[in-house]
């Protein structure tokens, strides 16, 4: 029987789709805006997150690349306008703008792996106004992804010791989620990520002990464990099989891994490793080394896993478990402590080409804020100090965040490789101050303040909505 018709032909978003990845009530408000004739106001907007998630001191910002690329490939095509002039969401006039759409503003942002703060504009766009809203649930995806999975995977990162750790994506919340989790754990220090889907599409380069391991499953295929380990070794003899020992039991696994250790040397080869995903991890990871060591082999590596998570790892890690691997997956996969991100994109500035007006929301707890803004990073003696969230004008001495990268429409800077970005983390990272790297929340947290410059438009702002027959002309600006 052949697949049903009906079914999508793909269950991942390809370019062709994403541009329906939007909410109906933005192309409705579009083609209003259309139709009243502001399609050539130009309109910035400021991608923020508005609170720090549990349990986190910064945010490792993911996605960059992702957004970039999204939003230069943007395109309506003819499946798309029938969608949603059959659903009675744009008229004829907008569907003819749609049509012929291309982006044509400009885009700012901070690299990516850059750490931030909350309340800081991570990207800045600035473009007419339907240009500009028609992004909307895109970057808010983009953004949460990326950057909950990078910051989850720095946290073990930095906790581990030096150990070298290795993911996969078997528990993630999808396959989407699960590459770019990939990927995420790879820029944050990760030795790799043994989910191939990711070194074809993202060139997360091999390990050059690429590990080739029994699971439990494979032992179980064979009528004993022993049979099991000898014919994964007879394939993969030169100190490049991991052998899963606690199938039946750690002490009978760990015996039967000896003697095929024994078998091994007697033709000058080895297994690489010895795999412990149950029980107690230290003690096991002890009794383990304590053993192997005994029968002459202390140059087989241990790798310890079983829901590991940033915790666990410093855990171990502080106790000195004899481990030389932490495989962590389900944790940091699922980001399981607080996976979501309180990501908004709103509206800073609208320019109509005669009046510039400055916006603002008041609402308690949800408060934005107006104009082009920057944000600039002071350091001393090496490490962040403070940041300030400024106008792009303000005479504000630090490092300026928010980078060029898109004008009018063409991409000006030149995305980083895999390797770069992930240079730029390690190097990002260190220059954090030491109390904010550690897993407990930091109290006072990372100092962020408002330029003088704009806490004076807020204030200016506040009382314009007071007062809606005030204007700020350009001249003003």
């Amino acid at each position: 029987m052949k697949i049903p018709n009906y079914l999508p032909k793909s269950y991942f978003f390809t370019d062709d789709e994403m541009p329906l990845f939007e909410v109906s009530a933005t192309f409705a408000f579009c083609n209003v805006l259309y139709k009243r004739g502001m399609s050539q106001s130009l309109a910035t907007f400021d991608l923020v997150v508005r609170d720090l998630p549990n349990n986190r001191n910064f945010m490792l910002l993911g996605g960059t690349e992702e957004i970039i690329r999204y939003i230069l490939n943007l395109r309506f095509k003819k499946q798309h306008i029938k969608v949603l002039q059959d659903n009675g969401l744009i008229g004829k006039e907008f569907a003819a703008y749609l049509r012929k759409f291309k982006f044509s503003g400009s885009v700012s942002a901070m690299p990516e792996g850059t750490p931030f703060f909350p309340g800081e504009p991570i990207v800045r766009v600035t473009a007419p106004i339907i240009e500009a809203n028609l992004l909307y649930v895109c970057l808010l995806n983009i953004l949460v992804s990326n950057t909950v999975f990078l910051t989850k995977a720095i946290r073990t990162y930095l906790v581990a010791g030096g150990k070298t750790l290795l993911t996969n994506a078997g528990r993630a919340q999808g396959m989407e989620p699960g590459s770019k989790f990939a990927r995420a754990a790879y820029l944050a220090g990760f030795a790799a990520s043994l989910q191939l889907s990711g070194v074809l599409k993202f060139n997360i380069p091999m390990p050059e002990k690429f590990f080739k391991s029994t699971f439990h499953a494979y032992i179980k295929a064979f009528r004993t464990e022993l049979e099991a380990m000898m014919a994964f070794v007879e394939e993969f003899p030169n100190n490049e099989a991991t052998l899963m020992i606690d199938t039946y039991g750690l002490e009978a696994g760990l015996e039967n891994a000896i003697k095929v250790c024994e078998k091994l040397k007697e033709r000058g080869k080895s297994i690489h490793s010895v795999f412990v995903d149950s029980g107690d991890l230290f003690q096991g990871a002890t009794f383990v080394r304590r053993r192997l060591d005994e029968a002459g082999f202390p140059d087989v590596k241990i790798i310890l896993a079983s829901s590991l998570n940033e915790w666990k790892v410093k855990e171990l890690v502080d106790e000195g478990a004899p481990a030389d691997y932490f495989m962590v997956i389900t944790e940091l996969a699922t980001c399981s402590d607080d996976p979501k991100l309180e990501v908004v994109y709103k509206m800073a500035q609208v320019d109509d080409g005669k009046t510039v007006r400055e916006t603002m929301k008041l609402a308690p707890g949800k408060k934005s804020l107006p104009g082009k803004k920057q944000v600039y990073r002071v350091e001393e003696s090496g490490k962040f100090k403070k940041d300030i969230i400024g106008l792009e004008d303000d005479s504000v001495d630090g490092t300026k965040l928010l980078i060029p990268m898109v004008e009018k429409g063409e991409l000006i800077y030149l995305l980083p490789k895999l390797e770069d970005i992930r240079r730029y983390v390690s190097d990002q990272v260190s220059k954090l101050p030491d109390n904010y790297r550690r897993l407990e929340v930091q109290n006072p947290a990372y100092l962020v303040e408002v330029s003088p410059k704009l806490q004076d438009l807020s204030e200016k702002i506040q009382k314009q909505h007071n007062d809606p027959t005030i204007a700020i002309q350009k001249e003003e600006i």
